[in-house]
Parts: structure tokens; sequence; C-alpha cells
């Protein structure tokens, strides 16, 4: 069949050739609409993330706002997989997720009772890969400088963590901290955990160490020094270290004047000062009369270690490939723990030791991978931080080490991923 003087061939051909040209052009408005709503969750998870954190007590009753931002990023990495570019990082990520969600599944036929809380572990420690790779990609792909916008969520973030803990400290409806002395007590404002809190305030002063305003900077210092001292646990007392630190090497102006106000203030309240110092030491925080420092840096982690090895038998072949490849389940380890040092099962306590606790609950082979994971980060964060920030880090991972509450703390995590972003784009932010 001829149409004036074209073969069907010929019409065949340019049939198909308008056809791949409507089919590219639907998939480039796809992917523009799809890069469209991936940068509006994106926004939303960045100013929901500072209240999320600061008042997470108070959000949380009113709404299940922690479970909404992560919905936001998992939404979020659905949308920028879905566009078909998938760079190295997502790529290695998704093989991550992939293997832990295998760990689990396979620990849930081993130990049924461990779902929920084996569930939630699987969240918390691929949240912040799958948050890293979502925003790596998606600036990748689309061009977008977000490193402004992340410095203005960390801000607000430092903001309303000061404001929480002064808030909840002043109208005494902050969650109190125990255990500091018969007469004091630390206070953690409207956080859900204590010992995130002075881990976020170490981080947070890599953030107002880059600001641009000297009178802001300098006020930002003083509020995470005095409320370091307010929540009064180990980590948060380094963070007032290291913000006084920072307060007189960043600022010549006034470092002679601070050096000599901090003097004049302790000859005037030397007497309170001293007072205070000896209710510490001789309390239950630090104790230096019953305790060595050692017992004092890992608060009784030794006994769970000690607890979980008193009931579980490694010399078995079972255990030792359970802890080799799938790991024993959060949920065991934590039940094993509660037994060994006779507590109610529902009132129990993993290691509280990142590593441990990632190699006994997700096994060696997972450990390796993810902690070179890890370090892969660091290596990439290190070369744009400056000395003293580079300290800060070291200061995070040694209270990983020692005390948790970094790789398990989204929280912590997903700061660590913005801070990320932000001193690798800008210098200083303003």
């Amino acid at each position: 069949m001829h149409f004036h003087g074209l073969d069907s061939n010929h019409v065949y051909f340019k049939y198909w050739n308008i056809n791949i040209i409507y089919m590219g052009a639907l998939a480039k408005n796809i992917n523009n609409n799809t890069q469209r709503i991936s940068i509006f969750l994106i926004y939303i998870f960045l100013f929901v993330f500072p209240f999320s954190s600061a008042f997470a007590i108070v959000a949380n009753k009113i709404i299940p706002i922690t479970l909404i931002e992560k919905s936001l990023i998992y939404l979020t990495c659905l949308l920028v997989i879905s566009t078909g570019i998938l760079n190295k990082a997502m790529f290695r990520s998704l093989i991550l997720i992939g293997l832990a969600l295998f760990i689990v599944l396979l620990q849930l036929l081993i130990y049924p009772h461990n779902f929920e809380i084996s569930l939630n572990a699987f969240l918390r420690l691929t949240f912040p890969v799958l948050f890293y790779s979502a925003i790596s990609t998606y600036i990748g792909y689309s061009g977008t400088d977000l490193s402004g916008r992340i410095g203005v969520c960390l801000f607000g973030l430092a903001f309303l963590s000061v404001l929480s803990i002064l808030s909840g400290y002043v109208t005494g409806l902050g969650g109190e901290i125990g255990g500091r002395g018969e007469s004091i007590s630390g206070n953690k404002g409207f956080f859900i955990g204590a010992n995130e809190v002075g881990i976020l305030f170490l981080l947070i002063l890599i953030v107002i160490g880059r600001l641009n305003s000297f009178i802001l900077r300098i006020t930002s210092f003083l509020a995470v020094l005095i409320c370091g001292l307010i929540v009064l646990t180990k980590s948060s007392l380094v963070a007032s270290l290291y913000s006084a630190y920072l307060l007189i090497t960043r600022n010549e102006i006034l470092r002679y004047p601070m050096v000599l106000f901090v003097l004049i203030c302790l000859a005037y309240f030397f007497d309170s000062l001293s007072a205070l110092f000896f209710e510490v030491t001789a309390g239950t925080f630090l104790d230096s009369t019953n305790q060595l420092f050692s017992q004092f840096l890992l608060r009784g982690r030794q006994f769970y270690f000690e607890a979980f090895f008193s009931n579980v038998n490694m010399d078995s072949l079972t255990n030792l490939i359970r802890f080799l490849f799938i790991g024993f389940g959060e949920n065991y380890v934590a039940d094993t723990i509660a037994e060994g040092i006779g507590i109610e099962a529902g009132r129990r306590s993993t290691f509280e030791m990142d590593i441990l606790d990632l190699v006994f609950s997700m096994g060696v082979v997972f450990s390796v991978c993810y902690l070179v994971a890890v370090i892969y980060f660091l290596r990439s964060l290190f070369p744009y931080l400056f000395f003293a920030e580079k300290m800060i880090i070291f200061s995070v991972i040694l209270h990983s080490i020692l005390a948790g509450h970094v790789i398990y703390s989204p929280m912590i995590t997903t700061t660590i991923v913005l801070v990320f972003f932000v001193v690798k784009n800008n210098p200083r932010i303003s």
C-alpha cells in the first residue's frame, strides 16, 4: 500500500519516531514533576526537623511527628529512585539497606518476638543512610544547592534546642535528670533523650562557629555553654568546654577580656563553685570516692556486657554462626541482659555502646559493611573541618563507642548528615 509516494515502512518509522519523541517528552515531564515533589518534601522535612527534635516530648503527644518526618524522607527516596537516576551513594545505600532487611527477616524466623524492636532498629540504622543518599542524589541530578536552606534548618535547630532547655529549666516542666547529687540535677528540656542533647550541642557548635554575624556567634556560644551546664551530662559538659574554648579562640577581640572575666567570676564565686564541685564529685554523678574513672565513663555498662555473656554460650556453633552472619537481634540482646542483671524484661537495656549493640544485634558481616560506610562518610567530611571541629567529631565518635546514643539516634545521625552538606558547600553560613 502506498500513500502519496511513501511506502508503508516509511510511514511506520515516522509514526515510531513521533512516539519516541512523545514518550521522551512525557518522561522528562514526569521527572520534572518528581523533582518538584522531592524538593517540596525535603523542604517540609527541613522545616519540621528542628521542632520535632527540640520539642519531641510535646510534639509527639499532639501528632506522631517523628514518624511523619521519617515518612517524608522514605517517600523522597522512592521518588528519587523512580526517576531511574541512581548515583553511587544511592546504589551503595540500597545494597546496605537490603542486607539489613534480609538480616532482620532472618532474625524474625529465629526469634519471632523480635519483630517490633528489630523493625525499629532497622529504621534507625537505615534512615540516615537513606537521608544522605536522597539529598546527595537530588543535588546531583537537579544541580540545586541546598546548603543555604540546610544551614537555616540547623541554626533553627540550635535556637529551638536552647529554647527547649531554658524554658524547660525555668518552668520546671522539662525532663529532670537525677543522679547528680543530693541537691542538684540536670534538665533535658523537652528532648526525649538526655544523652543525645549533649551530642547535639557538640554538633551545633560546628554550625555556630561558621556564622558570619559576630554578635550572633558570640551569643550562640554563650547559650550553648549555659545550656550544657543545665543539662549536666558528660557530653553536655564537654559541649560547654568546647563552647568556652571556641568563644575565646575564635574571637580575638574578646579573648583577653573573656579570660579576665572568667578569672574574676571564679574568684568571686569561689565558695559557691567549690560547694557545687564537691556536690557533683561526691554525688552519684561522679562519686570519685566509690568508683574509678573508667566506671564513671561506662556508667554501669560493663555489667551489661558481663550479664550478656553469662547467659549466652559463645562456644556454641549455632551462636557463633548467628554472631557472625545475622546477629542475635536487639530484643534478644536486651532481654538476655535484663535476665543477667536480674531486672524485669520490659525494663531492660542493650549494651548502650554503639559498636557492641551493632555487632551483637546485627552480626559481624553487616557491622563491618556499616562501619566501612561510616568511615567512608567521615573521610569525606574531615577535609572540610577545622581542627577544633575535627576534635568535636572525634568526641562524638568516642561517645558512640563508650556510651552509645549516636548511630542509633536518628536525631543525631540526621544532624551529622545536615552538617556535612553545610560544611562541604560553604565555609560559612549567614
